[in-house]
């Protein structure tokens, strides 16, 4: 009976966690240009960009407690007390014809920032990949640098290179 019932439950899961990301799927991604939140899958639209929050920090203090370590984003603590991150469209490395710079994992150089994931393979493609399909995707899909990605209740981010 309990089998059943945490089965049940996990299915209804699953579902559910597909359903929000679908109906996000044809929202801009980070770095894209927006008018307001809900055009973005990161539900952020910050100074007109499509941008991502990140982790807890005390407003007012150091921003280097906001380092994603990731070149092409601008970080901030907003007075919340959470982390903002934001595309660095002034570096010409950080985009590509005006869109962000894409990658696969498989590519030379990319990294994985394993967030609060604690899963031996977090920072691994091993890792991205097991998210990128629980998301809906493959292992060659193409990614902007700074995308997260979520599933097993955790969130793994791509930066590529």
């Amino acid at each position: 009976m309990r089998t059943t019932i945490r089965i049940a439950a996990a299915i209804g899961l699953v579902l559910s966690f597909q359903a929000c990301e679908t109906a996000k799927d044809d929202g801009k991604r980070f770095g894209d240009p927006c008018t307001h939140d809900g055009d973005c899958v990161t539900d952020l639209c910050y100074e007109g960009t499509c941008a991502k929050r990140g982790a807890t920090c005390v407003a007012g203090t150091a921003v280097t407690q906001c380092d994603d370590a990731d070149a092409c984003t601008i970080d901030a603590c907003e007075p919340t007390g959470t982390c903002l991150h934001r595309l660095d469209a002034t570096k010409a490395e950080c985009v590509v014809h005006g869109d962000v710079t894409a990658c696969t994992c498989a590519d030379a150089g990319v990294t994985i920032d394993p967030g609060t994931c604690t899963w031996p393979d977090a920072a691994q493609c091993s890792g991205w990949h097991s998210v990128a399909v629980q998301n809906g995707n493959t292992e060659t899909t193409e990614f902007p640098s700074g995308t997260e990605l979520c599933a097993f209740g955790c969130c793994l981010t791509i930066r590529c290179p």
